[in-house]
């Protein structure tokens, strides 16, 4: 399948010819600091925050393994369920990137800021019909990906937890990803790092001890709520800095 994405790239590539200002030549590529640094600034976040998630998972995999295979099965097949509306999330967040970035450069910010509004309402939305879904249907689901009764007793009870951090967990991609396309490296670092690193991880542990195999299934709820109010300080932040310099330059709406 990559070689197929990347044999259609290059066949766009080659009928656009010379009427697109991008390039497949390595005579074009260039490693100047100003277009490294900010690459790398908003890029980093995003590859870091992956890294973590990775580091996530094997941490809930690890912690759920003490407590015998079944628990590990659960949560791996609510995980792949859980994904769906991340998934739709993370669409949202690519089709959104490209707008947030051309308002953003413009010094449009109302439009840009409705734009990414939208699309966080729309998120929520769907994050929403995914809970009802779920919460209705969970042992159906369960049922689809395993035949084993304990674990499709307890998959369901984790299904139907899990998904009540959707919405939270969709909105914080969107504002990560708004931060990306605004170049505000620093912003999504810390809203990355915080999520995964300093939040989500250490929270597991902490849950863990105190509730159990249901601690670590409720931790996603608690650390992307936690995540949530740090990214919208953030923003709001942002916003208030791109108002000041709105308003002295002369371009209040």
């Amino acid at each position: 399948s990559n070689g197929a994405v990347l044999s259609y790239y290059l066949s766009v590539m080659r009928r656009l010819g010379r009427n697109t200002v991008l390039s497949v030549s390595t005579g074009d590529v260039s490693i100047e600091r100003g277009i490294v640094r900010p690459v790398f600034a908003v890029g980093m976040p995003a590859a870091l925050h992956l890294l973590l998630a990775v580091i996530s998972n094997g941490t809930i995999n690890k912690l759920a393994s003490g407590y015998g295979d079944i628990p590990v099965a659960a949560i791996g097949i609510v995980k792949k369920v859980d994904m769906i509306p991340m998934k739709f999330s993370r669409g949202l967040c690519q089709g959104v990137l490209p707008l947030v970035a051309y308002n953003y450069a413009s010094k449009d910010y109302t439009r840009m800021e409705t734009v990414s509004r939208y699309a966080r309402i729309i998120a929520a939305v769907f994050a929403f019909s995914c809970i009802a879904a779920f919460q209705l249907f969970a042992p159906y689901i369960m049922w689809g990906f395993i035949r084993n009764e304990e674990t499709i007793r307890l998959g369901t009870d984790f299904l139907r937890i899990a998904c009540l951090a959707t919405p939270f967990m969709g909105i914080n991609a969107l504002m990560s990803t708004t931060f990306q396309a605004m170049g505000k490296g620093k912003e999504s670092l810390i809203l990355a790092v915080c999520r995964q690193g300093l939040v989500n991880i250490p929270l597991l542990f902490v849950m863990n001890r105190f509730f159990g195999l249901y601690g670590i299934v409720w931790t996603q709820l608690v650390a992307d709520l936690v995540s949530l109010a740090i990214a919208l300080f953030l923003y709001r932040g942002v916003i208030r800095q791109l108002r000041s310099e709105e308003a002295a330059a002369g371009f209040v709406t």
